[in-house]
């Protein structure tokens, strides 16, 4: 599949791709018991188990959701049990930026307290089931299936729960724990964790007709969404390769990605704990950090060792990662972006997508050097060249 010529476009891809939002979009994360693995008895260690790609851990004293587990009148399975006062569940993953966490109580009045925090199972910063600041409660109609005994179904019928909302939108932890806090069993229908998206902003400008490109870097480590693109890039065979992570994988903290999308515009993250890096240590795309990279620093970055490029559009009609002087341009780079470390030997002005370069995957970036000389579509110079395909200055020429 070929590539459209590109029309003229400002440089706007380095200024404007990766910028974070203030309040953006919500994403919710939901636990019921289907979700958490069953016991005919107690868990002998802290056990983790998945939802929606988040860990959740039991403590050693707790029910887990099974038939042998339930309320009068419940099914099997349908609630999580806590065990007296020795219960709790918390987040082994962080949830990045929870801003309230909706408990529905299943039966009974059996007290709980919520704690919110950035470490691991918190157990302070914590609102109780009672307390008449930070809680508010109400009821829900939901539907249920009753048993008359184990196993024993005998009707499909509906009851209306109370559920209570715990606001952390003024603290925002990353971890929470839901321990009880009674002497009695604690029973629950539902968890579900509000928490704060992080926007990514690809720029309109920023594209070759098919896809919008951008670079993004994160002080905690981001899920990767259906919508976005997300690449490290490694070199190979003399060129810069792509590699993609998948879907719902999980990005590093402090990791430079490239990041594409049929669509410009707000993207949304879910930012999370440490993921594994697609690459180990050698990715060639540096995080720009929370404070950016000021025109001097990359500048003077292209020293002996090693050249500092940035993703823009070369003489606004050439994607790639291009160096700052060759563009005439102030070369500071924002918060959260990335930019690609090259050795300096290089000697080259910039790195220009391939032509064939439809999906990203395992498709190369190819060197182009801005002076004047011919260069093949596989980047070998050519002294004397005659009719076909080249690259000259960054730029595709057909000599007839």
């Amino acid at each position: 599949m070929k590539r459209t010529l590109l029309k003229p476009m400002l440089l706007l891809c380095a200024l404007m791709a990766g910028s974070g939002s203030v309040w953006a979009e919500t994403g919710t994360v939901t636990i019921t018991s289907g979700d958490l693995e069953g016991s005919s008895g107690y868990p002998t260690s802290d056990q983790t188990f998945t939802v929606s790609n988040i860990g959740f851990g039991y403590n050693t004293s707790v029910y887990k959701p099974t038939v042998n587990n339930t309320p009068s009148g419940w099914g099997g399975g349908q609630v999580i049990q806590f065990k007296k006062s020795d219960g709790c569940l918390y987040n082994t993953q962080a949830i990045g930026k929870i801003t309230n966490i909706r408990v529905y109580r299943a039966t009974g009045t059996t007290n709980f307290t919520v704690y919110g925090g950035d470490t691991q199972n918190p157990t302070s910063e914590g609102i109780a089931s009672n307390a008449k600041s930070g809680v508010t409660s109400d009821t829900e109609t939901i539907d249920y299936t009753a048993y008359a005994s184990k196993s024993k179904k005998t009707s499909e019928s509906t009851t209306s729960i109370t559920y209570f909302d715990f606001d952390f939108s003024g603290s925002k932890p990353n971890y929470f724990t839901i321990k009880n806090t009674s002497s009695s069993a604690l029973y629950l229908y539902k968890i579900v964790i509000t928490y704060e998206k992080t926007e990514i902003t690809l720029a309109s400008a920023c594209t070759d007709g098919e896809k919008y490109y951008g670079t993004y870097s994160s002080g905690m480590a981001f899920v990767v969404p259906a919508d976005l693109t997300v690449s490290e890039i490694k070199v190979a065979d003399g060129k810069l390769a792509l590699t993609n992570y998948a879907t719902d994988d999980v990005v590093p903290a402090n990791t430079g990605v490239m990041i594409s999308s049929a669509t410009d515009g707000a993207h949304y993250v879910m930012l999370t704990s440490d993921g594994t890096s697609k690459l180990g240590t050698n990715n060639m795309l540096k995080a720009s950090g929370d404070a950016g990279i000021d025109d001097t620093a990359m500048t003077a970055a292209s020293d002996s060792d090693t050249k500092f490029y940035r993703l823009t559009m070369h003489n606004g009609t050439q994607i790639g990662f291009w160096w700052g002087a060759a563009e005439g341009a102030a070369f500071a780079l924002g918060a959260n972006k990335a930019y690609l470390a090259v050795p300096a030997a290089a000697q080259v002005s910039g790195f220009s997508f391939d032509e064939d370069m439809t999906t990203g995957i395992s498709s190369n970036l190819r060197e182009t050097a801005a002076d004047g000389r011919y260069y093949t579509m596989q980047g070998v110079e050519v002294a004397q060249p005659t009719k076909g395909l080249y690259i000259v200055n960054g730029k595709k020429v057909i000599l007839k």
